[in-house]
């Protein structure tokens, strides 16, 4: 048995636990240790992949822009990075939800108006 637990034990080394935790501690906390290694690395994973998103978009402006200025023939509006840190939590202000709101209005209306001239077409065809 001992032979096991030293077989397991650099694991729970990487997990954070001291080997005198390992040891002497209450066998449930291998699962909080575990647990909490699994959410570390999500986290560091997530940070990683926005990190990511914010290098391809400093690549993007920078390839557009010189491109633009090299070959376009007329004037365009340089691409610019991003104004503000991206909300990765998404948490919106009030005024923000209010516009989201209206703009998900304003495309049922649209989509409402073009049912009914496609219900409005096919009434006028069937008809005559």
């Amino acid at each position: 048995m001992t032979d096991l637990f030293y077989a397991v034990l650099p694991l729970y080394l990487t997990y954070g636990m001291t080997a005198e935790e390992f040891w002497h501690c209450n066998p449930r906390m291998y699962k909080v240790y575990r647990r909490a290694y699994v959410m570390k690395k999500q986290a560091q994973n997530e940070e990683m992949y926005v990190n990511g998103i914010y290098t391809l978009k400093a690549v993007e402006v920078v390839v557009t822009n010189i491109v633009n200025a090299l070959f376009s023939k007329s004037k365009k509006e340089p691409l610019k990075y991003f104004d503000k840190p991206l909300d990765i939590w998404n948490e919106k202000t009030e005024e923000q939800k209010a516009e989201d709101e209206e703009r998900k209005n304003e495309i049922n209306l649209e989509r409402a108006k073009a049912s009914l001239r496609a219900l409005e077409r096919n009434y006028k065809a069937r008809r005559g």
